[in-house]
């Protein structure tokens, strides 16, 4: 008996063995890639190209990859060829661009973000592997946009009002092309990185600002149709801290402000009675940067109460 487990567990481990030691094929190789730029897998995307990034190139790229609402929905290997030691693959991807993706960089760049195509879009990409060492890698140098011939030369904003060479040849590339050969260009050249990032997504930091206070109001609406819940069930009165809506199942948790990475709205809940009223605000100047066209102190904005609702700026 022991004899017979010694054999087949030996049988297993050799087993393993050889399938941990058979060569990926192109398309697994093209596959795991795939699979990176679906999830947004920034450090598997840079380890696969073999590139060691510091803090601040690691931000460029994923400036680009998390600003440009560009998300692939699903893919699909077609094809793929091998002729010795190099490799075509062929790849189906559908992906979705959210019109936000204009709303980000249209003031600075009007032309392209008109002629750039939103909704879905399906593509054929085409990836370039050679092997080295008896392991398949992406070129990808070939296998990315063709964006070393563009101009970035005439990258300047006082040229924003109207189209120029560079933006009409981007919009062209990017519009017959998908999120995997633009993240392959990414890997392949930090200036086209640094330089797709300078041109796509100008007002990042102010769209990105935008989305965050826009989470944090429909975070106080929320507590508040809670609050009102509450009240309704007990005799018009509310909590007397918002814990209680958790205990009582009015509301599963406390949300997290984006912009604070934390609950910043606990502490900022007051209830009053005779006649009962709550108020609650986002606690701190957490919305900065998305008030920076008003004059007046931002903090503990925005705010709602029971007698007026949602106020939503100073």
């Amino acid at each position: 008996m022991k004899t017979r487990l010694l054999l087949s567990l030996a049988g297993c481990l050799a087993l393993a063995s050889l399938a941990h030691s058979q060569p990926q094929t192109p398309a697994a190789v093209v596959t795991a890639w795939m699979e990176a730029v679906k999830t947004n897998d920034l450090p598997s995307l840079c380890s696969q190209s073999g590139m060691t990034l510091q803090p601040a190139q690691q931000a460029v790229v994923a400036s680009v990859r998390d600003y440009i609402p560009l998300h692939v929905l699903e893919y699909q290997v077609k094809d793929a060829q091998q002729d010795g030691g190099m490799a075509v693959v062929t790849v189906h991807e559908v992906s979705q661009r959210d019109p936000g993706l204009l709303a980000a960089f249209a003031d600075d760049h009007p032309a392209l973000a008109q002629t750039l195509k939103t909704g879905r879009v399906e593509v054929d990409e085409k990836f370039y592997l050679t092997r080295v060492d008896g392991s398949w890698q992406i070129d990808f140098s070939h296998s990315g946009l063709p964006l070393k011939g563009l101009p970035w030369g005439q990258l300047n904003p006082d040229l924003a009002g109207a189209p120029n060479q560079l933006e009409s040849r981007l919009a062209g590339v990017l519009n017959n092309s998908g999120v995997a050969q633009l993240m392959c260009s990414l890997a392949s050249s930090a200036p086209a990185a640094g330089a797709i990032a300078m041109v796509m997504v100008p007002n990042f930091q102010r769209a990105r600002a935008a989305g965050q206070l826009t989470a944090c109001k429909s975070n106080l609406k929320n507590m508040s149709v809670a609050l009102e819940m509450y009240a309704s069930d007990y005799a018009g009165h509310y909590p007397k801290n918002l814990q209680v809506l958790i205990t009582t199942d009015y509301l599963r948790a406390i949300p997290t402000c984006p912009a604070a990475g934390h609950d910043s709205y606990s502490a900022a809940y007051k209830v009053r009675s005779k006649p009962d009223s709550f108020s609650i605000y986002c606690s701190g100047q957490n919305h900065a940067k998305a008030y920076s066209d008003y004059a007046a102190n931002s903090t503990n904005y925005p705010q709602y109460n029971a007698e007026r609702g949602l106020i939503d700026h100073p």
